[in-house]
C-alpha cells in the first residue's frame, strides 16, 4: 500500500476524511446516502464509492452523482472487504470512515463532531448509531466507546460511526478478505491493545436494518468465533463469548422482532 505523502492536506486545520462506501445493487438507498455526505458542514472530505458491478441501476445513479464523488467505479469484486481495500488505495485522507451503503449520517454536522483534532496520539474515533427499520422508525442504538476487554468478547463499537486514522493500515495492514461479513472485526481486534481511542457521546450514523452483517447473522457469529479463536489473547474463551452473543441475539428478535 503507498503511503501517504505529508502534504499539506494533512497538515491543514481541517484535516480531510475520506468517506468510503462499498455497494451492490443498492438503487434504493445510495442516492440518501450519498445526499448525507454531500451535505455535511466539514468541508475538507472526499467521497469514494466502489460498486460490485450492480444489476439494478446503481451504477446509472453514481454516474449521475459524479460531480459530488470524489471516485467511484462499477467493477466486480470479491466481496465487502475486497471493495474497501480498494478503496484504500484511493483515499487522500488522515481519517477514513466506511459507511454502507443503506447507511446516512444522521445529521449535517455528523463529521465535524467525529473527527477530533485536540490530540495527534489519537487513531481511532467512534460515535454512535441508530438502527431504524425502512420506515425510519428507531429500533435500537449501538456504540459503546473502545475497550479492549470488552472487544475480545464482542464487538462493542459502532463501525459505521468510526473514524480510523489512515496510519492504522499503514501499520497492521488491509482488511483480511477471507472475512465476509466480520472483517472489520478483524482488522479491529489486530490492531488491539494499540488502540488510542476517543468516543463521542451523539448518535452520528443511521443504519438502515438489512444490511449485509444483519441479514446474514449467523455467518457473523460463526467467524466472530473464529476471529476470537486465533487471537491467544482470546483463545477459548471465545466459545463462552460466541454462545452468549447467540442467546443474546435469540432473545432479542424474539422479544423485539430484529
Amino acid at each position: 500500500m503507498p503511503k501517504h505523502q505529508d502534504s499539506g492536506r494533512l497538515r491543514g486545520k481541517e484535516r480531510r476524511i475520506s468517506i468510503v462506501v462499498a455497494v451492490l445493487n443498492g438503487a434504493n438507498t445510495i442516492q440518501r446516502c450519498i445526499d448525507s455526505v454531500a451535505t455535511q458542514t466539514y468541508p475538507n472530505r472526499e467521497l469514494i464509492i466502489m460498486d460490485g458491478s450492480s444489476t439494478d441501476g446503481t451504477a446509472e445513479i453514481l454516474k449521475s452523482n459524479d460531480s459530488r464523488i470524489t471516485y467511484w467505479e462499477s467493477k466486480p469484486d470479491r466481496g465487502l472487504y475486497h471493495a474497501w481495500n480498494k478503496a484504500l488505495d484511493r483515499v487522500t485522507g488522515e481519517w477514513v470512515c466506511f459507511l454502507g451503503a443503506d447507511d446516512q449520517f444522521a445529521a449535517a454536522n455528523s463529521l465535524s463532531m467525529l473527527v477530533y483534532k485536540q490530540d495527534p496520539h489519537i487513531n481511532f474515533v467512534s460515535g454512535q448509531a441508530m438502527l431504524v427499520d425502512e420506515k425510519g422508525r428507531v429500533l435500537k442504538v449501538e456504540g459503546a466507546p473502545w475497550s479492549w476487554e470488552n472487544m475480545k468478547r464482542y464487538q462493542v463499537i459502532a463501525h459505521p460511526a468510526s473514524l480510523h486514522r489512515y496510519s492504522l493500515f499503514e501499520e497492521c495492514g488491509k482488511f483480511d478478505e477471507a472475512y465476509k461479513v466480520a472483517g472489520d472485526y478483524e482488522f479491529l481486534l489486530r490492531v488491539g491493545a494499540n488502540m488510542r481511542a476517543a468516543y463521542v457521546d451523539k448518535v452520528v450514523v443511521l443504519c438502515e436494518v438489512g444490511g449485509l452483517s444483519r441479514s446474514q447473522l449467523k455467518g457473523v457469529f460463526k467467524e466472530t468465533r473464529k476471529i476470537q479463536s486465533i487471537h491467544p489473547e482470546i483463545g477459548f474463551s471465545s466459545t463462552l463469548a460466541y454462545y452468549t452473543v447467540i442467546s443474546k441475539a435469540v432473545l432479542r428478535r424474539l422479544i423485539r422482532g430484529f
